[in-house]
């Protein structure tokens, strides 16, 4: 296994090189982050900034999305609109009990009060639960927003 040295102890943000290894023509680095983890990445990567944070403590430090959030599923004939702390989470529990793939629509960053406003304007299209027809519910999608103050607003039919 071949070595190079010249990236040896270099910092990439809050990263340093430690050693590399050659495997089918590229070099990989073993990179230790701040927070004591380890792993590889590409030479390239790091040279061109593309990799400049742990991806581990990156996880961690993600930002969770939250609020009311509209998912679909991959027939895309219902979007369910709900609240949650972590929306991202919230969509892998549901994934869980669902045969099809599960993705976010949308979401809007505002209180769990505004879920019920979202049901009750669409509720003649409600299929089960907080599941909804697939047209109503993306068009109420696409013309809610959170204005200044915080409150929830609805643009026009137009």
């Amino acid at each position: 296994m071949e070595k190079i040295k010249h990236l040896t102890g270099k910092k990439f943000g809050e990263m340093t090189a430690v050693n590399n290894e050659i495997e089918n023509g590229k070099i990989f680095w073993k990179i230790h982050c701040d927070k004591n983890h380890y792993f590889l990445v590409e030479q390239n990567c790091l040279l061109e900034g593309v990799f400049n944070k742990c991806p581990i403590c990156h996880e961690y430090d993600k930002p969770k999305l939250k609020g009311v959030y509209f998912i679909t599923d991959s027939n895309m004939k219902a979007i369910k609109i709900g609240f949650s702390n972590d929306i991202e989470k919230r969509v892998a529990e549901l994934q869980t009990g669902n045969p099809c793939e599960l993705k976010i629509l949308g979401w809007l960053n505002c209180d769990k009060k505004y879920e019920k406003v979202f049901h009750q304007k669409i509720k003649n299209s409600k299929i089960k639960g907080e599941w909804f027809e697939w047209q109503p519910a993306r068009d109420l999608m696409h013309r809610a927003y959170i204005d200044h103050d915080g409150g929830l607003m609805f643009h026009n039919n137009s």
